[in-house]
């Protein structure tokens, strides 16, 4: 059984002259009663922001009201459930919108477990030469999938300057090649058009397929990688950076994308660069291609993880570092794929040579950086950075308790030039104690720290 509909003409042959008559082509859609309605397939249901998710119908209702679509749920409640729409960058709470229609996405959270079967209705009324089309706006969109089956990215006719799906699954907010049939996305478009989606068989998918559409191959003068950010039970995998040389640091270019608004109660964090395209701040920025560059961003909290991919870092062909602006940490993205946030969420990647790393760290790192994590656990970690001047220079570090008994005495190697991380065995009761650090250039400092 096809899972739209059927598309019918009747043909005759005259026997004597073998004259072909045929009619005009008839097409019918699949009709739901409201007992034979499907249910709204793998719902998550719960009060933790985790489980929001991004619904979608692909039926057109009889009655596409939401008491009516969701009359399931009970009375509209936000303390039981909740429902948004998403339109022009804003985000609207039922009762400041009345429908659930196909092609649009709705952020949903519910508290009690509930089959929801939303009604009579019929598939949607496309065929080869009609596919259904959504008309984005420029920004943000948040669409649906139209149809009961699953659809690729790489099957869809997109406009220029349009993004792939952004998903958001138990908690994870993610780019997805792929859409669930019931499922909604974000998707970005710089300048709007029109978003068709051919209803044709995909075999790879067990589903449908576009005809005559390729996607376009990655050019070798580009490279991008993501940054994620993790908090509070949520990540956002969306942020990123890279270099491209059809990229500019005033318009909008392939690959940049604008930070994105959530539905109250719902607080994905997010990586908001400091450098603005045309009037934006960017969640993910793409740079022109050079020979050295510094990405500054923040995140909205101070307590968390941001992560990369190291072995994708492999396609740039100069040195990244990460610097923490606020506890003076440095650390190599090549050899590292995460660091913890912990007070602090200003931020800059630095790429180039050798030479203009240290010339850069030079100038926004001390020599002795903020001992984390802190809390302790069973070591500290220590980021130094030597100049190339202050090259063979040793630290030596004491810890003390309340009684100003020293607990812990430790003193490093000579250190070579260059930023790195020193690790001191601690193993220390809970309690507070004092750490003072001394290198050999004479810069010295004292750390409270807390071993819990």
């Amino acid at each position: 059984t096809d899972p739209i509909g059927v598309a019918f003409y009747f043909q005759d042959t005259d026997p004597a002259t073998g004259t072909i008559v045929a009619s005009a082509v008839g097409k019918t859609y699949l009709a739901y009663t409201a007992d034979n309605s499907p249910a709204i397939p793998n719902l998550i249901f719960g009060t933790q922001q985790s489980n929001y998710q991004i619904i979608a119908t692909p039926i057109l209702y009889t009655d596409n009201t939401i008491p009516s679509v969701l009359s399931a749920l009970g009375t509209y409640n936000n303390t039981q459930w909740r429902l948004f729409d998403f339109a022009n960058g804003v985000n609207l709470e039922f009762p400041g919108f009345n429908s659930i229609v196909p092609g649009k996405g709705y952020w949903l959270i519910a508290r009690n477990n509930t089959t929801i079967k939303p009604g009579a209705g019929t598939t949607v009324q496309v065929d080869e030469q009609t596919p259904f089309t959504i008309n984005l706006v420029p920004g943000w969109n948040l669409i649906g999938n139209p149809y009961n089956f699953k659809i690729a990215w790489s099957d869809l006719v997109i406009p220029s300057g349009t993004s792939g799906f952004k998903t958001f699954t138990n908690g994870a907010l993610a780019p997805a090649a792929t859409l669930n049939a019931w499922q909604g996305a974000f998707v970005f478009s710089a300048a709007g058009g029109a978003l068709q989606i051919p209803p044709l068989k995909n075999s790879s998918l067990g589903q449908r397929v576009a005809s005559g559409h390729e996607p376009g191959a990655e050019a070798s003068d580009q490279w991008q990688v993501s940054l994620g950010i993790t908090a509070h039970g949520l990540t956002n995998q969306v942020g990123g950076f890279g270099m491209s040389t059809r990229s500019s640091d005033r318009k909008l270019s392939a690959g940049d994308e604008p930070g994105m608004m959530f539905p109250e109660g719902l607080a994905i964090p997010q990586i908001i660069f400091d450098q603005k395209k045309e009037g934006l701040l960017l969640t993910q920025y793409i740079a022109p291609l050079c020979e050295s560059y510094a990405w500054s961003f923040t995140t909205d909290t101070q307590e968390g993880e941001l992560q990369w991919d190291a072995a994708a870092l492999a396609t740039a062909p100069r040195k990244l570092v990460l610097v923490d602006r606020t506890s003076k940490v440095a650390l190599d993205m090549l050899h590292l794929s995460s660091y913890k946030i912990s007070g602090g969420n200003r931020f800059t990647i630095y790429y180039g040579d050798q030479n203009y790393i240290n010339k850069e760290l030079s100038e926004v790192l001390p020599l002795l950086g903020t001992p984390y994590p802190n809390p302790v656990q069973d070591k500290i970690k220590l980021p130094v950075y030597v100049s190339e001047k202050n090259g063979g220079t040793t630290v030596e570090a004491a810890v003390y308790d309340v009684q100003g008994n020293i607990v812990v005495r430790w003193n490093s190697e000579s250190l070579s030039s260059g930023a790195q991380v020193l690790e001191i065995n601690s193993s220390l009761p809970a309690g507070i104690y004092v750490m003072h650090l001394q290198a050999g250039t004479g810069e010295h400092k004292a750390i409270k720290l807390i071993v819990n």
